[in-house]
C-alpha cells in the first residue's frame, strides 16, 4: 500500500480522522478515490495519514 502525503489530518483527543477531497473520514474508515486510470482502496490510518491502495475500478463496492 502507498500513502497518500498530500492529504489533511485532524486530531482530537480520542479522534483521528483523515480529509480528502473536502470529506472527512473517522480512523480505520474505508473510502474509494477516482485516480487517472483506476480507483484507490484507502482508509484512514492511525498515523494520521489515509493509505491507499490502486485498486481495478470493476473492484469497485458502491453502497449508492
Amino acid at each position: 500500500m502507498k500513502r497518500n502525503t498530500n492529504k489533511e489530518i485532524s486530531t482530537g483527543a480520542n479522534n483521528i480522522t483523515c480529509e480528502y477531497d473536502s470529506k472527512t473520514y473517522q480512523l480505520g474508515e474505508v473510502f474509494f478515490i477516482q485516480l487517472s486510470t483506476d480507483c484507490g482502496l484507502c482508509f484512514c490510518g492511525k498515523d494520521e495519514l489515509p493509505i491507499c491502495e490502486k485498486i481495478d475500478c470493476s473492484k469497485k463496492i458502491s453502497n449508492e
